[in-house]
């Protein structure tokens, strides 16, 4: 019954999508829809004599025929794409992600899945994704992408091999953290707290580097950054680019989340070494300019609540961010 609901309602949109080409004498037309996740994905055929804005200008128009707040375009692989959100939209579970990729490497994290189904990890040993950026507004995830990531590298690495060091200015990210085993230190709060954490970090990182140590890997995760910036200044900004700088090699990696991704805040030199940006969605063109580095995301027109784009080395993917359950959460620690 399920599967015949979602043929209907597949059907039912391309029927209203091509019904809007047609009203603007756009030769367009839906090739197939699937489902996947929270998204109901349309891929489209585009004759040569129209320009791709031809198709994009009716953004408004088509979110309004569908009855939906905004709809996504995206190319991948040459295929022009349009994304709504699934009214009968279910939760991707980082278990079942891991599940589908195993065998899970050392020092990767769950991000959630592709928009054909496939698992998307991030590597945080390889050199291109050492260290990461999560940005958006209130709603559109980032904080539930940070805890998800930290679970599965919790979860899959011995304290041995990885341990987290948590910065939490608002007292309530890193909540479910509090008794985690692989803590390498309490969660740091307090302004003189992350000011110490993250000097005691640099100074590891020092001495790692004249010994040319990286075990154990210790993942700095910063709920968010802003905050931190606004709250302990500059000594706090110059250690997390220094960490940022040199840390890889000593085997430190940054999850900074932030609503204000921009270089006025941030510093241009600890953004220039955050080559992972996940984003989810944001207010303007150029707040996802600011927060992936690039134009062209559409980042300002994701759905929120786990819909993100992440970029890396220049590649984007769409992505469904991978929650973990209540129940997984009560028995963490």
């Amino acid at each position: 019954m399920k599967y015949q609901k979602l043929q209907q309602t597949l059907a039912q949109n391309s029927q209203r999508i091509n019904a809007v080409f047609a009203a603007h004498h756009v030769d367009s037309q839906v090739r197939f829809g699937n489902a996947h996740g929270r998204t109901l994905r349309f891929a489209l055929s585009l004759s040569p004599k129209h320009k791709l804005r031809d198709v994009t200008n009716l953004r408004d128009e088509l979110a309004l025929a569908l009855d939906t707040p905004n709809v996504q375009f995206s190319r991948e692989n040459g295929q022009l794409t349009l994304d709504i959100l699934n009214p009968e939209r279910k939760q991707i579970l980082v278990r079942d992600v891991l599940k589908n990729a195993e065998p899970i490497p050392s020092a990767t994290a769950c991000l959630g899945e592709m928009s054909d189904g496939r698992p998307l990890l991030l590597r945080l040993e390889n050199p291109n994704s050492a260290h990461v950026l999560i940005a958006g507004t209130t709603g559109s995830g980032k904080s539930e992408l940070l805890r998800s990531m930290l679970w599965s590298l919790a979860t899959c690495n011995r304290q041995a091999h990885l341990q987290l060091a948590l910065v939490d200015p608002k007292q309530r990210g890193f909540l479910p953290f509090t008794n985690a085993h692989n803590l390498c230190s309490p969660i740091a709060v307090a302004p003189n707290d992350i000011e110490n954490l993250l000097e005691k970090l640099v100074a590891l990182m020092e001495k790692r580097d004249r010994l040319q140590e990286h075990l154990p890997r210790i993942v700095v995760a910063v709920d968010e950054l802003a905050e931190v910036v606004h709250t302990c200044g500059e000594q706090a900004l110059l250690a997390l680019t220094r960490l940022a700088q040199r840390g890889r090699q000593a085997g430190i990696h940054l999850l900074l989340a932030t609503q204000q991704p921009s270089s006025a805040l941030l510093g241009s030199a600890l953004k220039a070494n955050l080559p992972v940006r996940l984003v989810g969605k944001v207010n303007s063109a150029e707040d996802a300019r600011m927060a992936s580095g690039m134009g062209g995301t559409n980042a300002e027109f994701l759905h929120g609540q786990g819909d993100f784009v992440a970029i890396n080395a220049g590649r984007q993917t769409r992505f469904q961010a991978a929650v973990v359950t209540m129940q997984e959460w009560n028995h963490f620690g």
